[in-house]
This record gives C-alpha cells, structure tokens and sequence, in this order.
C-alpha cells in the first residue's frame, strides 16, 4: 500500500512539474508589461500597475515635466465613451522594426492616467481591455494614445510614431483585425505645461541614411490663437501632402509665455 501511495505521489508532483513547465514556455512568447517606473502608482484599485500584459491606471503627479510633449499620433476617429466590459482595438501597419510600444495617457487637467503595452514586431493590432478606462467613466477625448517602434536609420536608432487606427469598443474583439486602407488624415497631439505664444510645424521626408529632403512644412503657423497650458492642442497631417512613402521627421517648435522657445522632434512613418 506505501509503494502505491508514494508511486501516486511521485506522479503528481511529475504532473505538476510538466504543467508548470508548460506554463513558463507559453509565457515566454508573451512581452514583458512595459511599467514606467518612473511614476508612482495611486493606491487602490485604480493605481497603475500590471494587468494582463499591461500596465494601467492612475498615478500620483509628478512635481516636474517637459514643457511640451507628443500625446497622440492616429488616424482621425470621432469621440466615443469607455464602457467596461468591452475592448478597443488599436491597428497599425506593418513596419520594419522593433517590438511595437503602445501608449496612452490623460490630457485633461488633473487627469494622472496612464496605459503602456508592448507588442510583437509581427503583430499589427491589440485588443485594449477596457475594464480600467471604463471604469474611469473615460472619454476618447479625455486620452492622447499613440504607437512607436525603435528602427535603424543609417548609423542611428530611432522611435517611429506609427499612424493608430483606434476602433470604438465592442463587447467582443473582431476574429481577424480590419484590413488598413490609407487614411484620409492623421492626427497629432501635443500637451503644453505651460502657456504657449504660438506654434510652429515643419515636416520633412528622410531617406535610409537619415538625410532630410524638401520641406512638405516649413516652420508652418498653427494659427489657433491661444494654447493655455495643460490644455491639449491637435493638428492634422493628410497623407496626400506627403508624396512619398517612408519615414518622415516632424519637428514642432512653439514659444512660451515668459520663458525660452522650446523644440520638439520625432519621426513617423507613412505607410
């Protein structure tokens, strides 16, 4: 009777073991949650943290920020509700690169939010649970939401903003992500943390080797007469302007209210 007892035992810790390794093996092709550890979670449920292979939710403010950041690059899509319950399914195109990051983050006042995934290089879409957003009874227009990927250009590594096509949710993700036709415009959205004067939009096309070619804008004037700060200011791209397919530096520069100018720059792709 112990040498049956003992042989059942060793089976069962032989099951455990084998269905642990299966675990970790399946694991392993998942990414890594990308939490910026720079911010300091909130308490509570609501607090940023890991969820399911993101990290999500609301942090306390920080004392210090840029004067001027990138907040949202996507495609134009009108302002819906988060509701719980449901998912938001984020497409881009195929670019060859690195793994894909996704960001989204608060751009009202007083709103700490944040959400950081990272994807596949192979993968072009992800199924955003909105269990965290919903529940913060958020907005479309409440976030700023874009994706990068780090590429090579001549001897330099870059992050790539890639156009985002953000679909209303739905109470259950499409079998296979729609097909990407070309969009009619791309939005770009900036936060300032403090007033701004004006701002100013240069886009120009890079080759392989990172050299600039002509202007599609050149130090172009918004024009939107005022841009309080913490108060986010948007503009579009339509792909029409840009000629050519490829990779494209967009450099905003803005003057502030009592204080020095200040440039931003980042790279985009259009497919």
């Amino acid at each position: 009777m112990k040498a049956i007892l003992w042989v059942l035992a060793l089976g069962l810790t032989q099951m455990i073991v084998v269905r642990a390794a299966v675990v970790t093996v399946l694991g392993a092709d998942e990414p890594a949650a990308p939490c910026a550890t720079e911010l300091k979670p909130e308490e509570g449920q609501q607090g940023y943290r890991e969820r399911a292979g993101r990290c999500e939710g609301l942090y306390v403010e920080k004392v210090s920020g840029t004067t001027l950041s990138l907040v949202g690059f996507t495609e134009r899509v009108d302002n819906f509700d988060f509701a719980t319950g449901r998912v938001c399914l984020l497409e881009w195109p195929p670019f060859d690169g690195g793994e894909v990051r996704i960001r989204a983050q608060g751009v009202k006042q007083n709103l700490h939010y944040r959400m950081d995934r990272s994807c596949k290089k192979d993968e072009r879409s992800y199924s955003w649970p909105t269990d965290v957003s919903g529940g913060l009874k958020l907005t479309y227009e409440d976030i700023g939401v874009f994706a990068f990927a780090e590429a090579k250009v001549g001897d330099r590594s870059i992050d790539v903003q890639l156009p985002l096509r953000v679909h209303a949710p739905v109470a259950q993700p499409p079998a296979v992500a729609p097909v990407t036709v070309d969009a009619a415009e791309y939005e770009v959205s900036l936060l300032p943390r403090a007033t701004l004067l004006e701002i100013y939009v240069t886009i120009l096309p890079i080759d392989d080797k990172g050299a600039p070619g002509e202007a599609v804008r050149n130090e172009e004037r918004l024009a939107l007469g005022h841009y309080p700060s913490d108060v986010s200011v948007s503009f579009r791209i339509s792909p029409k302007e840009l000629k050519q397919r490829g990779l494209y530096l967009l450099r905003v520069a803005a003057t502030v209210e009592n204080n020095a100018p200040v440039t931003i720059e980042t790279f985009f792709y259009r497919p």
